[in-house]
């Protein structure tokens, strides 16, 4: 069975690539533009990974992440953050919040990817 992965960003070129990405590699892809689209893309399509952006309109990625992760069905999906904010707060905050990782924009493909297969080995690894 292909693994889900539900990508967010309100960057359309960035969605455009990581879909590529991911597909070609095998999984199947779901795109969503904001944070509302977030949480209603979760609770709807129940991907095993989310990626996010950590800034977006409407409802950015805290408050996003925070409402995914307090509903128990999400507790456990991993979650890799994309973000072009590298301050020092930054990686504290995503991970108190709830992320499993986070990469700084822009990313190299091939890291992206390793970090997606790091990802689902862990899952693997969990349900064994």
């Amino acid at each position: 069975q292909r693994r889900r992965v539900l990508i967010v960003d309100d960057d359309r070129m960035l969605r455009m690539l990581s879909r590529l990405l991911l597909e070609r590699e095998g999984y199947d892809v779901i795109g969503g533009e904001n944070g509302h689209h977030a949480v209603e893309l979760v609770r709807r399509e129940r991907p095993d990974l989310l990626i996010m952006d950590l800034m977006m309109p409407e409802m950015d990625d805290y408050e996003a992440l925070d409402l995914i992760r307090r509903n128990v069905a999400f507790a456990t999906l991993p979650v890799i953050v994309l973000t072009a904010e590298s301050g020092p707060g930054t990686e504290q905050r995503v991970l108190e919040l709830g992320a499993d990782d986070y990469l700084i924009k822009p990313f190299e493909a091939n890291s992206f990817l390793a970090r997606v297969r790091a990802m689902f080995r862990r899952l693997d690894v969990k349900a064994a």
